[in-house]
C-alpha cells in the first residue's frame, strides 16, 4: 500500500531544508523510513524542496495527476465501446 501525504510530511519533519529531490530518498533510507514512503519519494518531481509541507503538496499533486492518467487509460482501454 502506498503511503499518504500526511505520513510523508511527518516522516520528513526533521530534514534540514532546502533539499534537492535526489537527497530526500537518501535521507529516508538512512533513517529507516517505511518502504512505502521511500518508494513514494522516488516519484516526486526533480526540484528543490523547502519544507516537508512542500513535499506533501508535491505528493498530493502527483496523486491527483496519477488518478487522472489512470482514468484516461481506463477510458482508452475500453476501446470506445461506450461511444455511439
Amino acid at each position: 500500500m502506498r503511503s499518504n501525504a500526511a505520513a510523508i510530511q511527518a516522516a520528513l519533519e526533521d530534514v534540514d531544508y532546502p533539499r534537492r529531490k535526489e537527497e530526500i530518498p537518501d535521507y529516508a533510507k538512512s533513517h529507516n523510513l517505511p518502504e512505502d514512503i521511500m518508494e513514494d519519494l522516488q516519484d516526486i518531481s526533480d526540484r528543490v524542496y523547502d519544507s516537508p509541507s512542500d513535499i506533501r503538496d508535491q505528493f498530493q499533486e502527483g496523486r491527483r495527476s496519477g488518478a487522472v492518467r489512470q482514468s484516461v487509460e481506463d477510458d482508452d482501454s475500453s476501446g470506445g465501446k461506450n461511444e455511439k
